[in-house]
């Protein structure tokens, strides 16, 4: 007998993909972390892991295996990582330097 959690996952899929995303964003939004690590290796780091999930999914013993599943996760970790990052870095904001009033 499965449990409820394990049949809602089930059947609910997408949820294996959106706790990573979001996982992903909430450590680049409240951390400082993703102002200290240089774009381009956040984006190398994405396409590394890409790769490695696309070698996993070839490889038909890998399929069910937990490095599937840890290299899926990781996946969707730093691409929420590094749209988060990309969108901060995208603010910026031009103050006056002297006193103005609005």
């Amino acid at each position: 007998m499965r449990s409820p959690v394990t049949r809602f996952i089930e059947t609910h899929p997408f949820l294996r993909v959106l706790f990573p995303l979001m996982a992903g964003i909430v450590v680049a939004d409240v951390g400082d972390g993703c102002s200290s690590i240089p774009y381009p290796y956040l984006v190398w780091a994405l396409i590394v892991t890409m790769a490695l999930l696309c070698m996993a999914i070839t490889i038909k013993a890998w399929r069910r295996s937990v490095c599937f599943g840890a290299l899926s996760f990781s996946f969707f970790f730093l691409l929420g990582l590094t749209l988060c990052t990309r969108q901060w870095r995208q603010v910026t904001v031009g103050w006056p330097q002297e006193a103005k009033v609005y």
